[in-house]
Formats: C-alpha cells, structure tokens, sequence
C-alpha cells in the first residue's frame, strides 16, 4: 500500500514539472517581450538573480546526487529562468547598451541596484525609531572593526532621508581598536529597538537592509556572518514565523557557594532554575550556537562554568537584553 502511494506520488511530481515549465516560460515570456525596455531591465535585481542562480544549481547537484530526478530538473528550470533574467536585467538588449560588454553592464545594475537600495527607508519606521536603526546598522558595519566607504554611504542614504545628523568621525574614533563594539552591545541594541514594538513588515524590512549592508562591500567576514544570524533570528522570532525553531541559552553552574554570591553580586537579576542534573542561572536565549558559545567563553573567562545547552521553552523577549563582559 505504502509502495503505491508512493508511485503515485512519484507520478504527480513529474506531472508538476509541466506545471513548473509552464510556470516559469510565462514568467521569462513577458520579460522577454519588454527586455529592450530599461525600465523593465531596471526592475530586476540582478543581485537577487545571482542568489538565485546559485541555490539552485547547488540543489541541482544535491538532487542528481542523491538520484531525486524531479528535485533537480525542478531547480534546473529556475536556475535557467535566473540567467535569463540576469541578461534581462543587466539591460544586454535595451537600445543604445548593445554595444557595452556583458560585465560592464552587469556592474552598472549592480551600482544602480546599490543605490535604490535606499528607499526602503521611505516607508521605514516612525521617526523616534529612526536614530536606534542607524546606530544597530553602524554598528553592524563596524563588528569587524572596518567600515568601507560602500558601508558607510549605505548607511548615509538612510539617515540623510530620515534627516539625522549621524558623526562618522566621532563614532569611528568611539568604536575603533581600542574600543570595538561588542556581540552582546549590538545585540542588546537589536532588542532594545524590538522593545519598542515596530510594525512586522518595518522589522522585516531592517532584516533585508542587514543583508545587504553585510554584502555591500564584496565581503562577508566571520563577525558579520555570526552576529547577522543572531539578529535574524531575533527579526524572526519577532515575526514568529517558526516558533519551534531551536533556541539556546547559557548555564551557568556555581562550584561552590562563595561562587555563587560571586555570580550573583555580578549579576543581581539571575535566578536559577531546573536542569539535567541540577541548577543553574541561565543566560538567554540565543538563536544562533556559535554566538551563545562565544558568550558562553565570556563567562569561562570569569572562571564560570558555563555550557551552552538547547532550551525546552523559548524565554520572553524581555529577557533577551544581557549583561555584557565582552
């Protein structure tokens, strides 16, 4: 019985490739009719083409490895429909840029795309939020202690639309090698700003600028990648599109009673609660391992024991703001 359901599944797949060809031929089909039109080649995010492009022939290859023939001719269609539309969009036939070779063009999208990027800002946020987002997205830029030009004119853009005076030189001279900003101080900044109860799609739209504002410059280093999923996972546990997603957080576990005193003269507001084995002041949550395990080698610094263990219960929001000792 199962077997035969099984075929049968098998059999609607490879019907729905039809409808996935047709998907995307009527798709490619009006861009294809408008490709000499800039305007039309303008409205396509050659960035987003290229992400495209690139997931889908890795799941191209995970499918043909794996023997799953629909999975990869699926992916195949899409990752064809992204090459198309990245010649589209790099405007290879709007009249007067035929001549231009296929790179120049695909880097002049690429500078327009970066300088549109901007308006999302106009219908961000209400004005007294304003000031927060320019600090977590300056700060974001600066995690790896380098803030390139491209960052910094990204961030301009918005704070000259939300007209805010932002000092570059006063801030780079605060939050240079002397002083870098820490995981946990551009953390607490996200939920700070979280406290204040923005609009779902406002708090979406900082996830998308995030993203962007860590890829600007052509480079994704090993700080922006691991505090860009710490505050997506925030973004998103705010959305609460997957409260079941995995949530962490940090015990730490006193050795002796003087210890204990010590932990809590540090930090008064830990109460200490159940866990495999016994107590525990806990730290959390975290959405991200390699963060909490970075915090969590904070607190060993300390002389703390501290492990970074998997929560059974997502703790409030409110919870989230940590002591920071980095």
């Amino acid at each position: 019985m199962l077997e035969s359901f099984k075929t049968i599944i098998s059999l609607i797949a490879y019907v729905s490739l039809g409808f996935t060809f047709m998907e995307v031929y009527l798709t490619l089909n009006k861009l294809w009719k408008r490709r000499h039109d800039r305007k039309v080649a303008e409205s396509i995010s050659i960035t987003g083409k290229f992400i495209g492009f690139f997931t889908s022939s890795v799941f191209v290859l995970n499918f043909s490895f794996a023997y799953h023939w629909q999975g990869a001719i699926n992916a195949s269609f899409w990752a064809f429909a992204a090459v198309v539309q990245i010649f589209i969009g790099a405007g290879l036939w709007v009249v007067g840029q035929q001549k231009a070779g296929f790179w120049t063009l695909v880097k002049r999208a690429l500078k327009l795309e970066r300088k549109e990027a901007g308006d999302l800002a106009k219908s961000f946020f209400r004005p007294s939020q304003a000031y927060k987002v320019i600090e977590i997205l300056s700060k974001v830029a600066m995690i790896d202690e380098v803030l390139d030009d491209s960052e910094k004119e990204f961030i301009q853009q918005f704070a000259e639309l939300w007209d805010i005076h932002f000092d570059w030189e006063e801030f780079t001279k605060e939050n240079g090698q002397h002083s870098p900003i820490s995981f946990t101080e551009l953390r607490n900044a996200m939920v700070e700003y979280l406290h204040t109860s923005p609009p779902t799609d406002q708090v979406s739209q900082l996830g998308d600028v995030l993203n962007m504002l860590v890829r600007i410059d052509g480079v994704v280093s090993e700080e922006e990648e691991l505090v860009l999923e710490e505050l997506m996972g925030l973004i998103k546990q705010y959305e609460d599109e997957d409260p079941s997603t995995v949530l962490y957080s940090i015990a730490i576990v006193p050795q002796s009673a003087e210890q204990e005193q010590a932990i809590l003269q540090t930090m008064p507001t830990l109460r200490k609660s159940q866990v495999a084995g016994g107590h525990a002041f806990l730290i959390g949550p975290f959405h991200s391992q390699k963060y909490a395990q970075i915090v969590c080698n904070k607190y060993r610094m300390l002389r703390c024991f501290s492990v970074v263990v998997e929560m059974e219960d997502s703790l409030d929001l409110s919870q989230s703001t940590l002591p920071d000792h980095s």
